[in-house]
């Protein structure tokens, strides 16, 4: 999934212009409200409990599901005919959901139930212009690569804790 999300990341900017299809365009410390961000201390993370790292996992995941719908939007307006694209942002959905799904199953492997999930977005976010829908694009692209890698970490950890637990990759 991570090398996914790094193609993902070089096609969406690829097909967004310049400056974001500029080699080596980067702003890493672009934010944008409610997107999740992955970075945490890592005394932070150290004395996360197994059931609490797996609910950060649900509820960030949760979360890009519904951003990566408005970003699909977003480009059907921006980049109608770029089926590169369109598709790639369809199967990231869909490797979302099928990680949902696994972290559901581990939860409730663990006895514990999935958080519900909080809706973040509201009808506003359908009102911004070509630039911030851009913006949001790779901001969204961007922190779910970096999510990817705390995941793969949270899963190693946990996998270190439970052994017998098997995880998929899809």
């Amino acid at each position: 999934m991570k090398q996914r999300s790094t193609d993902l990341l070089s096609t969406y900017l690829r097909y967004q212009g310049s400056p974001f299809s500029d080699p080596g365009f980067s702003i890493l410390t672009l934010e944008y409200e409610n997107v999740p961000m992955a970075a945490i201390t890592y005394q932070e993370w150290r004395a996360l409990t197994n059931v609490q790292r797996l609910e950060k996992n649900y509820e960030a995941y949760a979360t890009f599901s519904e951003f990566f719908q408005v970003v699909r939007d977003d480009q059907l307006d921006i980049n109608p005919n770029e089926k590169e694209l369109l598709d790639m942002l369809t199967k990231t959905q869909l490797h979302i959901q099928g990680l949902l799904n696994n972290l559901t199953s581990i939860m409730s492997a663990l006895g514990a139930p999935p958080p519900t999930a909080k809706d973040l977005l509201t009808l506003d976010i359908t009102k911004a212009g070509f630039f911030e829908k851009k913006i949001r694009g790779y901001v969204v692209c961007q922190r779910y690569t970096e999510w990817l890698v705390r995941t793969e970490q949270d899963l190693t950890f946990l996998h270190s804790n439970f052994p017998n637990l098997r995880f998929v990759d899809k």
